[in-house]
């Protein structure tokens, strides 16, 4: 987003718009899972521009992955998902 609309939206700099950082997490582990599936996702805090991020993916033994977006110096939680087969119930 620009710095214009994320100053009005009460964010101090410009932010990476949540729907890109969903959308490349599932990106990462798009070949590995099924052609039906259910995804999950929870904001934690914006990623702040300019910053790096560190995408953490686990693969769970009912074929669900657990994925994380962090801040990379601090460690702190900027989104939480998780992907798996479409009618194997809730996920989270």
């Amino acid at each position: 987003m620009s710095r214009l609309g994320a100053k009005a939206l009460g964010f101090p700099t410009t932010i990476v718009h949540g729907m890109w950082s969903a959308a490349r997490m599932l990106a990462a582990v798009e070949n590995r899972v099924p052609p039906a599936y259910v995804y999950d996702i929870a904001f934690g805090k914006p990623v702040l521009l300019p910053s790096t991020v560190k995408f953490v993916a686990h693969d769970g033994p009912d074929g669900v992955w657990q994925l994380a977006l962090r801040n990379a110096k601090k460690g702190t939680v900027l989104a939480r998902a998780s992907v798996g087969p479409a009618g194997a119930g809730s996920i989270s």
